[in-house]
């Protein structure tokens, strides 16, 4: 997890906030290295030019896709085997500790998609490998805090 500092003025030239930016790119990358090894990708040479097994990972601008007449609840698809299983838990492990650290935007996703650890098909891994491809297009999104933390009470405690 990356902390970030950074003073900033706003509303008022009166009220000086202090930022924290939380991230998780840093472990975003790392954590794309070690899902190339469970899809057991190989560096690909099209053209002269060697293509690593992360870049072969797609980038998607949504974590999940939800299509008409599909429900993760109802997927029809082949069960997966047990290494494909494994694969499964594998991902969804990873992608809990990203929201743990702060990537909230897949934590609907990750939730869904761990119903079905224990006997994932087919269709749910896809959507694994789908999550991966969307935090590999966006590996650096931030959670910003004021320092102020009272929200949208320009300072103030509020009043409970």
């Amino acid at each position: 997890m990356v902390a970030a500092h950074s003073k900033e003025s706003i509303d008022s030239p009166k009220v000086k906030r202090d930022f924290w930016f939380i991230g998780t790119k840093n472990y975003i990358q790392e954590a794309l290295v070690r899902c190339e090894k469970i899809k057991k990708l190989d560096p690909i040479v099209r053209g002269g030019k060697t293509i690593s097994p992360v870049e072969q990972i797609r980038k998607f601008g949504t974590p999940i896709v939800i299509t008409m007449g599909y429900n993760p609840y109802s997927d029809a698809t082949e069960p997966c085997g047990p290494n494909k299983q494994w694969a499964y838990q594998q991902l969804l492990g990873i992608a809990l500790w990203i929201v743990i650290c702060g990537r909230y935007d897949i934590a609907f996703v990750v939730n869904t998609l761990s119903a079905f650890s224990t006997a994932p098909r087919q269709g749910h891994l896809e959507r694994a490998y789908r999550l991966i491809s969307y935090l590999r297009k966006y590996p650096d999104r931030w959670i910003k805090i004021d320092s102020l933390g009272w929200g949208d009470t320009g300072g103030r405690k509020p009043s409970f």
